[in-house]
């Protein structure tokens, strides 16, 4: 309904006002949650994946990838890869 890249703070405000998500959730960090679950589907799922990245910290639907009425920069797809860590030892 919003058309334009949200971040997971901003996606589930608003899944909460329209219904879709519980207030009974549990977790403090739900947005912190819902942005690494989102992220480790783009990076199994790649251009199966419902979403896509356009700028980092934001998702948007990947069914608007073609839609030429919104502007570009909601279009362009950033790479995702997997962080891998250093380990200490």
């Amino acid at each position: 309904a919003e058309r334009r890249p949200l971040s997971p703070r901003a996606i589930l405000t608003i899944a909460y006002q329209s219904g879709i998500v519980s207030h009974r959730l549990h977790g403090r960090t739900q947005h912190k949650t819902l942005g690494a679950r989102l992220s480790e589907d783009l990076v199994r799922r790649s251009e199966r994946s419902l979403f896509f990245r356009p700028a980092p910290g934001k998702f948007f639907l990947r069914e608007f990838l073609t839609d030429t009425s919104l502007p570009d920069e909601y279009r362009r797809v950033v790479p995702t890869r997997r962080r891998f860590r250093d380990l200490v030892m």
